[in-house]
């Protein structure tokens, strides 16, 4: 068995044993986690890109809403359909989860009748722990609320008793939507081509998603399945279409049954396309497996980051640093800063 030696530079949080590209890895090598790699495993969660220390082959894997530099990094697993070559692998957000095996929604179709409907006692819910870059999550709850109360239970807007909040880990988020017949499934913004694990969630949860975001989410999912503030003029429109639904049963179990994906074995396809991608970039002779260039001004581009990240990493558990950190990734929305 061919011996790989692989670094993983990832939050503090995650087990790189327990990630799916080494499950991936180990099924074929014998992989050895090295503080001196010769591939390095990294995402954009690196905030002072530790990763440009290593000289090995870098493969760039996030869900976010992050561009990959492909003159950092060699290959890329991202959320946007990039055609560079062999070089990267559109693996949307949407196709993981908090919990359970998402392949399970290829099967999806019809599945409820009207007995699905005494289970779900609350009308819509709405869990997250921010707005949205352009502040329309906090609009349309509001909206919404107006017709019927809007159970939120993350931090942003929270109105439960208590100030109760929904974890995302060990299946409470599932839980907690199977008793609603929709979820808001509102992206931190709306770029084509980013699709997170929201609308996936509340599919998996069996409740019907409200989602805004992508306009070419109905790409990858049946637009008969859900509800797409995309395909409405105005919002006033979308919670005209929620009231329709929530009024008229028949129509509620018609969508809820729909198949979720364009195509059945959606998931299945892009699973596999995932692993022969990483296998790939290991099965080429070493050398053979670089992409980006080493030379010139592209080497100039990769210190100066190196550098700068080198400089910054002292102070990055600082009170300032940190704080600075929150208003660049948008973590505290300018429009909620006179409530923070």
């Amino acid at each position: 068995m061919k011996r790989i030696k692989v670094g993983f530079k990832l939050r503090d949080e995650v087990n790189p044993k327990e990630t799916w590209v080494y499950h991936i890895l180990s099924d074929r090598y014998d992989v050895e986690i090295s503080k001196d790699p010769d591939y390095i495993i990294c995402e954009c969660y690196d905030k002072t890109m530790e990763y440009l220390n290593y000289n090995g082959i870098r493969i760039l894997i996030t869900g976010e809403n992050f561009v990959p530099d492909f003159n950092l990094v060699d290959y890329a697993i991202s959320p946007y359909p990039i055609q560079f070559f062999d070089r990267s692998f559109r693996f949307p957000q949407c196709a993981s989860g908090y919990t359970g095996n998402r392949t399970e929604l290829e099967k999806r179709e019809n599945f409820f009748d009207k007995d699905c409907l005494s289970k779900k006692k609350r009308f819509a819910n709405f869990i997250y722990s921010h707005e949205s870059e352009n502040g329309i999550r906090g609009v349309f709850f509001k909206e919404l609320s107006r017709y019927k109360k809007v159970d939120s239970a993350g931090k942003y807007l929270n109105n439960m008793p208590g100030g109760k909040t929904i974890s995302m880990e060990d299946g409470a988020k599932a839980k907690f939507q199977k008793h609603y017949k929709f979820s808001l499934s509102f992206e931190n913004n709306a770029h084509k081509g980013y699709v997170t694990e929201k609308i996936t969630d509340a599919f998996y949860a069996q409740t019907i998603p409200v989602y805004y975001g992508d306009p070419h989410v109905t790409d990858i999912f049946n637009h008969k399945a859900f509800i797409n503030c995309n395909d409405y003029k105005s919002f006033e429109d979308v919670i005209k279409r929620i009231q329709w639904l929530d009024t008229h049963d028949e129509e509620y179990i018609k969508m809820i049954n729909e198949p979720v994906f364009r195509d059945k074995e959606y998931l299945s396809k892009l699973k596999k396309g995932y692993e022969e991608f990483i296998i790939h970039i290991f099965e080429q002779p070493y050398e053979a497996a670089y992409r980006r260039s080493r030379f010139g001004f592209p080497r100039v581009y990769n210190d100066y980051y190196r550098r700068m990240g080198n400089a910054v990493r002292p102070i990055e558990r600082t009170k300032i640093f940190q704080k600075a950190l929150k208003v660049t990734y948008g973590l505290r929305h300018p429009a909620n800063e006179r409530r923070l």
